[in-house]
């Protein structure tokens, strides 16, 4: 084995450590507040409290986005989020509008949905959805 390999295994482990350390010690926590936000959004129903099915979804998808964001089974990530867009102006390669926008409009006032970037290639796989 080579430097070069010795030191992309190095790479791949210190990844994989640090992978794991995140999505157990604020894996939790982002489920937690995720869930405080759909309470307070969906005060309306609050059965879903203490819905299995319901809470199990929400878990899977604050893992789905962990795997997205942090790469799969501490894979390097292929993939990223763009939902950091509030300093910037609409910018048409990145954005698209949402129906209620200002068409004419170049400030973002919030993201209501956020752009996936391939990050091999900086290409949009998604665009991110600017109310304007």
């Amino acid at each position: 084995m080579d430097n070069t390999d010795f030191d992309d295994l190095m790479d791949f482990s210190i990844y994989r450590i640090m992978y794991r350390q995140a999505k157990n010690n604020h894996g939790i926590k982002n489920a937690k507040d995720v869930t405080t936000q759909i309470w307070e959004t969906l005060f309306d129903f609050p059965s879903l409290k203490t819905c299995t099915r319901f809470n199990r979804f929400i878990l899977d998808c604050v893992d789905v986005i962990w795997d997205i964001v942090a790469g799969i089974d501490g894979r390097m990530p292929r993939l990223k989020l763009d939902f950091e867009c509030l300093s910037m102006n609409f910018d048409p390669t990145r954005h698209l509008r949402s129906p209620d926008s200002g068409m004419d409009s170049k400030a973002i006032k919030y993201c209501l949905w956020p752009g996936l970037i391939n990050i091999h290639d900086n290409q949009y796989i998604i665009k991110a959805i600017m109310c304007t």
